[in-house]
């Protein structure tokens, strides 16, 4: 997982989990009969699983924990969409089955192409560090935190201006909640590649969740000009504004994030009907309401959410 997201830590979504986890089916559309890279990434924790769909855009995944995930569809000549899964039991079947269907459009995926671009700085990374960047996936495929973060370190110690390394390490030390460590290593990746989207963004990720918003707010807007199409990058900006108490700035880049990925982990909805019942435009504010309760049935704030809808619809 490349991206941290820090809504993950201002709003976390229940973490019970069944013995085994459940069982995640989808299906991607849009594909014309091609096969896609799929792989799932931990929000709250270090998870990752990937592999390829099918032909016909069918994959699955097996064993998932109940919890936020970012599902990235990508395809190397056009680029790479992401989505949040939500994975709890009000979500799934009664065989512990939770369904979701994503529509790889290709001028979406166009605008994020840092899944499949390799920069000149990037080109300077000798193979033995890559090589150990690659196991440390492995390690966090395997559930081996602890060899993963060995690994990152071990790549670092052959190339220490792998910035990809660097910003690896902070979102382990983001989910182990060390933020301080998680910072540093951000800011580190960030003075080697200026440019690396990553960075950017979660650097002003741990900024915003430190509750730091001036020093945050010119890296949000940063990442969302440089990913103008990711829901994070929108996400974050609007929070930014929103603690800023600039709720018109606000407006716009929640609604993006929510247009991108409805389910997105900062609970875009929460914001925005904030927003609306300051306006007094209660029918817009239950709208959002309603929506966050369709998404997240049993989500931490759904009960105090019912009430509040039952409120306004009176």
């Amino acid at each position: 997982m490349d991206r941290l997201l820090i809504a993950a830590l201002l709003c976390q979504f229940a973490l019970g989990a069944t013995p085994s986890g459940f069982e995640l089916k989808g299906k991607v559309t849009g594909g014309s009969g091609r096969m896609f890279r799929i792989s799932l990434h931990g929000i709250e924790r270090p998870f990752q699983k990937s592999g390829f769909t099918e032909p016909n855009g069918n994959f699955r995944f097996d064993s998932v924990p109940s919890g936020s995930y970012s599902l990235v569809v990508a395809r190397r000549s056009i680029g790479e969409i992401r989505r949040t899964v939500l994975i709890s039991p009000s979500l799934a079947d009664k065989k512990g089955v939770v369904r979701m269907s994503v529509s790889f459009e290709a001028s979406e995926a166009a605008l994020n192409k840092s899944g499949g671009l390799v920069s000149t700085k990037q080109l300077a990374v000798p193979d033995r560090a890559w090589n150990k960047y690659t196991e440390a996936q492995r390690k966090i495929a395997a559930k081996d935190t602890v060899g993963a973060e060995r690994a990152y370190n071990q790549a670092l110690e052959i190339y220490p201006k792998f910035a990809a390394a660097w910003n690896a390490l902070g979102v382990l030390a983001h989910q182990q909640r060390q933020n301080d460590r998680a910072e540093e290593c951000f800011r580190k990746a960030m003075e080697l590649d200026p440019e690396q989207f990553e960075a950017v963004v979660n650097l002003g990720g741990v900024l915003l969740g430190k509750g730091r918003i001036e020093e945050a707010l010119p890296l949000n807007q940063k990442a969302a000009t440089m990913h103008p199409a990711d829901a994070l990058a929108n996400a974050q900006l609007g929070m930014n504004y929103f603690f800023k108490r600039d709720f018109d700035s606000a407006e716009a880049p929640l609604l993006k994030a929510q247009s991108l990925d409805p389910a997105h982990v900062s609970e875009p909805q929460t914001y925005l009907a904030t927003i609306y019942l300051r306006r007094g435009e209660r029918d817009k504010a239950l709208a959002e309401i309603e929506e966050y309760l369709k998404i997240r049935p049993d989500g931490p704030a759904s009960n105090r959410l019912r009430r509040q809808a039952t409120a306004l619809a009176r």
